[in-house]
């Protein structure tokens, strides 16, 4: 029977921000061919931060794991037979469940907004998934490019603000997009994908 460790973590986080790495190219491209939308984006052509959707990220990393990933993927999938709660992310080996996990945007303004959702799918985690099955959570981020490194600032602030252990693994991929939806604000962004075995 397959398992589910940081070795499969790292390839799901990997995968994903492969695939919207190609959607934020796609999108930005689309702007940029499509004249509809020249007159608004004042030269700069937003990227996947223009689709600033949840479950459009889950989607899209659902989608980046069906080619290769060795497991099986559902999305949405009920915690327990009559409970009404579901996982976002169920992996199964056949129809063994390996590994339930949830998938959280974290974009808003502050790291205490960002901090309440993902702690409350820990729990979530913790409370609904039987023993045995490894548990993970994957969060998508959006901080400035400049200065460099504000994705692992940030994800040292959200360990301090969740009080995780220090031994308590990650993994994270960036790439950088445009995004000149926000006023004011700077144009270049790093996209981070992390990944947390709980």
């Amino acid at each position: 029977m397959a398992s589910f460790g940081m070795s499969e973590l790292r390839q799901i986080v990997k995968l994903a921000v492969e695939e919207l790495d190609r959607e934020d190219r796609y999108i930005a491209g689309s702007f940029a061919r499509n004249p509809a939308y020249w007159a608004t984006a004042k030269k700069r052509f937003p990227g996947i931060p223009h689709l600033d959707d949840e479950k459009y990220y889950q989607r899209v990393t659902a989608r980046a794991l069906l080619a290769s990933f060795p497991l099986r993927v559902e999305l949405e999938d009920q915690a327990e037979p009559g409970n009404n709660e579901h996982f976002d992310l169920v992996l199964y080996s056949g129809e063994k469940r390996v590994a339930v996990g949830e998938l959280q945007r974290c974009m808003r303004a502050t790291i205490e907004r960002d901090a309440k959702p993902v702690q409350d799918d820990i729990l979530k985690l913790k409370r609904l998934a039987p023993a045995g099955y490894s548990q993970f959570i994957v969060l998508f981020t959006l901080n400035p490019s400049d200065p460099r490194g504000t994705t692992d600032k940030w994800i040292l602030s959200l360990r301090e603000q969740l009080q995780l252990r220090q031994d308590l693994q990650h993994t994270r991929y960036i790439f950088h997009t445009e995004g000149y939806q926000r006023p004011n604000g700077p144009s270049s962004w790093e996209f981070g994908v992390m990944g947390f075995l709980l």
